[in-house]
């Protein structure tokens, strides 16, 4: 039998509304669980902060970038939690990261040289992309002990200027790094620019690595489809 072209392009048309609703859906369900955050908006601070592994700066109160982390190895809810904070002026980009952790004592940190294994120590890992999927991302990682690996991509040596502090506490510890924007090819003003990222930490204290992040990149946190937005404001 001999099918109409008209019926033929309805058809057509109906499976995709189908299918791009099923996809709007998912997405939609999913939003909200541990992994998949919304939208973060950015704020610019009035006073940058002082680079010391302490958030007590006044810029760090409204910077909170919401959303659950989750455990990429298991889709389950980071235990314990990390929060992570973004603010910026018109030179910098600035993110703090407060890691709790009941095991303190037992805190990983074997690298010791820049651009060493930073990841194989409790370490956090910062990914960002002022392009938003354009061009090229960039890595930071820094461990316990402020040992320090950035990157471009996957290609480790490309080396920034960023300056990172850590503040060990009795209940965790905290990350600080300020990132140049020249150096990660963005510009001020930041107002009305979205860029994708993602918030990670490796965590060795139960023996057995973990591996939590702000976005849900499955195990390789090295998928930059999967970033998170930020939208600065």
């Amino acid at each position: 039998m001999k099918t109409s072209g008209w019926l033929v392009t309805a058809l057509t048309a109906a499976l995709v509304a189908t299918w791009s609703l099923s996809a709007f859906s998912a997405d939609a369900a999913k939003t909200g669980k541990p992994g998949y955050p919304e939208p973060a908006t950015i704020k610019a601070c009035a006073k940058a902060p002082t680079i010391d592994g302490d958030l007590n700066d006044d810029c760090w109160k409204d910077a909170e970038v919401k959303g659950a982390w989750v455990d990429v190895t298991n889709g389950n809810a980071a235990k314990p939690e990390s929060k992570v904070y973004v603010c910026y002026d018109d030179k910098f980009v600035y993110i703090a990261i407060r890691n709790f952790e009941p095991k303190m004592k037992n805190l990983t940190a074997d690298a010791t040289e820049r651009d060493g294994s930073v990841w194989e120590d409790d370490s956090n890992e910062i990914f960002i992309d002022p392009s938003a999927g354009k061009k090229e991302y960039f890595q930071f990682i820094v461990n316990t002990k402020n040992v320090f690996y950035d990157g471009k991509g996957k290609d480790g040596t490309w080396n920034s200027t960023a300056k990172t502090a850590v503040k060990k506490l009795d209940d965790g510890w905290c990350l600080e790094i300020a990132i140049l924007l020249a150096e990660i090819g963005a510009n001020a003003p930041l107002k009305g620019q979205t860029w994708t990222a993602n918030f990670c930490r490796n965590r060795k204290t139960e023996g057995d690595a973990q591996a939590f992040a702000w976005c849900d990149t499955g195990e390789n946190f090295h998928n930059p489809d999967a970033f998170g937005k930020l939208k600065f404001e």
